[in-house]
């Protein structure tokens, strides 16, 4: 993937998804490209990986180089910390990763490609939305009862989309009362730190810890598992 922006969804209803599924590829991006990795591992059963594109790898922090080489060629599991101030609320849970640019993933309910995000602990950034619209899209998404069945959610970068304490006082109302952990402070998405991490892959979320800690390797010697 070269570059965000536009058009991913556009796609979906082209591709063939068992040549895909049949002959496995690493498949990384973010911010639009959002909507085919949660399509591909949906529809194929790969994992596929948030990560940095082609444009913004070369603008990319150290660390954003260095998680990217970390996660697809180590063979190692990964753990990802969270800033302290940032527990929304507290717990632990275990699932697969899931989830993207928050203004993509609102855009797919509805559509036949909305993947399903039960038992998964979900994840969400964006940029250059005002606080509203944040409020507005993850409010959408809970009463379209998508989000009933997560055991976590994550908050990646909200970057131009207001301060810290207001995207967390968003996420705290809008999910009041549920038992789940909700961590921010998480480098995902539109910021020059951007980590790499694998959309399926079986992690713990932890408050205790303070971290998401992936249970098991991103990719396989022969292929992306």
């Amino acid at each position: 993937c070269a570059r965000g922006g536009y058009g991913s969804m556009r796609i979906l209803p082209l591709l063939d998804y068992e040549v895909i599924r049949d002959n496995p590829k690493i498949i990384i991006g973010f911010s639009d490209i959002t909507a085919l990795l949660v399509t591909l591992y949906t529809r194929c059963g790969l994992v596929t990986y948030h990560g940095p594109v082609i444009t913004s790898l070369g603008e990319g922090s150290k660390q954003t180089t260095s998680s990217v080489a970390r996660v697809l060629n180590h063979g190692e599991p990964v753990t990802l910390f969270s800033n302290p101030d940032q527990i929304i609320a507290p717990g632990e849970a275990a699932g697969r990763l899931i989830g993207g640019n928050l203004t993509i993933l609102s855009h797919l309910l509805g559509t036949p490609y909305m993947p399903s995000l039960e038992g998964h602990i979900l994840f969400v950034e964006d940029c250059d939305e005002k606080p509203y619209r944040i409020d507005r899209m993850i409010t959408q998404m809970r009463l379209s009862g998508c989000l009933d069945h997560i055991v976590g959610l994550v908050l990646g970068c909200f970057s131009d989309c207001g301060t810290i304490s207001e995207i967390s006082a968003i996420f705290k109302d809008c999910l009041k009362g549920w038992q789940i952990p909700i961590m921010g402070g998480f480098d995902i998405g539109h910021k020059r730190t951007n980590l790499t991490v694998p959309i399926g892959g079986r992690a713990r979320l932890s408050s205790h810890d303070g971290n998401l800690a992936f249970l098991e390797p991103a990719t396989t010697k022969n292929s992306p598992c």
